[in-house]
């Protein structure tokens, strides 16, 4: 491979100590160098649908591209539960975001299903209900 066609990517990541980052951090400093490296790739591969978006690629080769990072990540997410022996289902709310990285003011999203709206009044007898009219369609 000719270095003139290499890509470098040199990061720097601090994190102040006790937060779920440093954690992240201290397990990837301690860990071997190459499986450090691989871990990280694995990871950053994720981001791939959006790097072929950002080169414009065909919508078709996105979309491929999309269902087979899906695919990786639904296998990496089984070989983390069985390695770490999870057994239990996942929790209702879903709590998890990048606020628990990065110590962002934003607060986390919570998700607990639909929200609860008032139906809308049901249209008095004599009012006729003109579907096309509604849609914005003359007659």
């Amino acid at each position: 491979m000719d270095k003139n066609n290499r890509h470098s990517l040199t990061i720097r990541i601090q994190a102040r100590d006790g937060t779920p980052l440093s954690k992240l951090i201290k397990r990837f400093n301690s860990m071997p160098k190459k499986s450090m490296r691989e871990e990280i790739i694995s990871l950053l591969m994720a981001s791939m649908p959006y790097a072929l978006e950002a080169n414009e690629e065909e919508r078709e080769t996105i979309e491929r591209c999309y269902w087979q990072t899906l695919n990786q990540l639904f296998y990496y997410a089984y070989c983390m539960m069985q390695t770490l022996g999870i057994k239990s289902k996942a929790p209702a709310t879903n709590l998890f975001g990048p606020h628990l990285f990065f110590e962002s003011k934003i607060a986390p999203q919570v998700v607990e299903g639909l929200a609860k709206t008032e139906p809308e009044p049901e249209p008095e007898e004599d009012e006729e209900i003109d579907f096309m009219s509604s849609l914005g369609i003359a007659q």
